[in-house]
C-alpha cells in the first residue's frame, strides 16, 4: 500500500488544472440557455467505459509492445473525429458548449476509473501512471 505522504507538486498541478476545467465547463454550461446535463451525463458514461473496463481488458489481455501499437491506432481514430466534432460545433454555432460538456463529462468520468481503480481493482490490472 502506498502512503499518503504529502503529494508531488506535479499531482497537485494536474489537480489544480482539472478543478480549474470542471469550474470553466459548469460555469458555461450553467449559463446556457438549453440544459445539456444529459449529454455530460453521456460523456462521463462514454469515458468511464473507454477507460476503465476497456482499458484493464487491453492490459490483462495484451502484451506491452501490443498495447503500444493499440494506442498509436486509437490515437488516430480521436484525431479523425476531432473534425467532425468541430464542425458540427460550427454548424449548431454551439462549439464552446459542446467543448465544455465534453470536457466536464470527460473529467467526471476520469474521476470515476481513476477511484474504482485505487479501490476495487487488482494490482496487475492498475494503470502504471499511479
Amino acid at each position: 500500500m502506498k502512503s499518503v505522504g504529502s503529494l508531488p507538486l506535479r499531482r497537485i498541478m494536474w489537480i489544480i488544472l482539472y478543478a480549474y476545467l470542471v469550474l470553466f465547463s459548469s460555469a458555461r454550461i450553467v449559463e446556457s440557455d438549453t440544459s445539456p446535463w444529459g449529454w455530460v451525463v453521456a460523456f462521463a458514461i462514454g469515458t468511464a467505459v473507454l477507460l476503465g473496463p476497456v482499458m484493464w481488458a487491453v492490459r490483462d489481455r495484451f502484451s506491452e509492445k501490443q498495447r503500444e501499437s493499440l494506442g498509436y491506432v486509437a490515437s488516430v481514430i480521436v484525431l479523425l473525429f476531432i473534425p467532425v466534432i468541430l464542425g458540427l460545433g460550427l454548424i449548431f454555432e454551439n462549439l464552446l458548449l459542446i467543448m465544455a460538456v465534453g470536457v466536464l463529462g470527460g473529467i467526471i468520468g476520469y474521476t470515476i476509473v481513476l477511484l474504482l481503480e485505487r479501490m476495487v481493482l487488482p494490482e496487475r490490472l492498475q494503470g502504471t501512471s499511479q
